[in-house]
């Protein structure tokens, strides 16, 4: 019997180590798949995205082949918004689709940007706004040799996130959860927006915390999508 790929894509700043807190509780019947963006990690000296367009251009070419076998994905954030524009990718090419989409952290894409342009402030208030998420530990904010590592991967993700631009399409037939924090900005009615998404009825899930709840609860959030996934492996290989 086959596992389940789980491929996992990045919040802005992260890498393919932001969720190796979930490798401590995958089940026996998935495999974690995370995924590198280009500038950093193993990537580093890769030339940093600037653009949601590039970077799932870039996401879809590292999976498109690895598609055959079942597979769902998962996204945090800036992540459940590559995530879904990757699901589109692959269904416009006539691929296997994903079984299921798991979102947290994040309004549908249709939802109104609420934040102010974040990549284009001054160092100062740069900062302060990356305080508000509280998913960056005070020493990184202390180190100036970290900031300056990091700054410049904020500001192209962020850029990326905040001129991407909606664009009304038909739902799609694939299964969307959604899980956001009951103390982050996303409200329950913004999450709700992801409904416009899907032909199927949208799961919303609330986790105590902020916006980086999944960093207090790996071992939650890994068995909210294993057993949403139990169910449909049932399907798919009785």
């Amino acid at each position: 019997m086959k596992k389940i790929n789980l491929f996992c894509f990045p919040f802005a700043g992260g890498n393919k180590y932001s969720y190796r807190d979930y490798e401590k509780f995958i089940p026996s019947n998935i495999k974690l798949i995370p995924i590198e963006s280009a500038g950093r990690g193993m990537r580093f000296s890769e030339k940093l995205p600037s653009s949601i367009e590039e970077t799932v251009a870039d996401y879809y070419d590292q999976i498109k082949d690895y598609l055959q076998e079942p597979y769902a994905i998962y996204g945090h954030s800036m992540g459940s918004l590559t995530g879904f524009l990757v699901a589109k990718k692959i269904l416009e090419e006539n691929l296997n689709p994903p079984l299921h989409l798991f979102f947290s952290g994040r309004a549908g894409p249709s939802a109104k940007d609420k934040d102010v342009k974040r990549h284009t402030l001054p160092k100062k208030e740069f900062i302060e706004e990356l305080k508000t998420l509280d998913g960056i530990p005070e020493e990184v904010f202390n180190d100036e040799d970290l900031m300056e590592l990091f700054e410049p991967i904020l500001r192209a993700d962020f850029k990326a996130i905040e001129t991407y631009t909606y664009t009304s399409s038909e739902a799609i037939n694939i299964p969307i959860s959604v899980a956001i924090g009951k103390e982050e900005k996303v409200t329950l009615e913004e999450a709700e927006t992801w409904q416009e998404e899907s032909l199927h009825p949208v799961k919303i899930k609330q986790f105590p915390g902020k916006h980086f709840f999944i960093f207090q609860y790996p071992k939650h959030v890994m068995r909210w999508i294993a057993l949403e996934l139990l169910s449909i492996k049932t399907t798919v290989h009785n």
